[in-house]
């Protein structure tokens, strides 16, 4: 074999071991820390904290929330989310009568009047219309979210979801 083949086969096996590693790269997830152990302490309420959550009698207009990870059960506080930490989440948004405005996307956890916004931390992990976090740790305790999203019409999907975190 002459030089230049064997200069062209080690450049593409160069080549295609650059794309293989990157690809690795892309696909290993950063874990995330939803809030820290002291935003943590400020959130996390006792279920006498918890207000019941009236339940939903008809499908929204705007984009349809659907938690693939973890199942959501019903209790009587409303849609409740058990978890042990580091847990995986995906939660799909689907289009409903118009098609989803990703920027409108708003979450926080809240425990009476505060608030803590948590969406520039879930935004690097939005594909498409979705949220997917392989590995997110949250402290211990009972949490109550927000997730509101609107369509490009400007209808919007307000939702309360309860959240019982406990660890491995």
């Amino acid at each position: 074999m002459n030089l230049f083949c064997k200069i062209w086969i080690l450049m593409l096996v160069t080549l295609l071991m650059c794309c293989r590693t990157s690809a690795a790269q892309e696909s290993a997830q950063e874990e995330l820390l939803l809030f820290t152990p002291l935003e943590a302490d400020e959130l996390r309420q006792t279920k006498d904290d918890w207000d019941l959550i009236p339940h939903t009698r008809s499908l929204p207009d705007g984009p349809l929330i659907r938690i693939e990870f973890p199942q959501i059960k019903n209790s009587d506080y409303g849609p409740t989310i058990n978890i042990v930490s580091p847990a995986k989440i995906l939660i799909i948004f689907e289009e409903n009568h118009a098609p989803i405005n990703m920027d409108s996307l708003q979450i926080y956890a809240k425990k009476g009047w505060i608030k803590k916004s948590l969406t520039a931390r879930i935004k690097p992990y939005i594909e498409g219309n979705s949220i997917k976090v392989d590995k997110m740790k949250v402290p211990n305790g009972n949490f109550t979210f927000n997730i509101s999203i609107a369509d490009q019409a400007g209808t919007e999907t307000f939702t309360t979801y309860r959240m019982i975190v406990t660890k491995s």
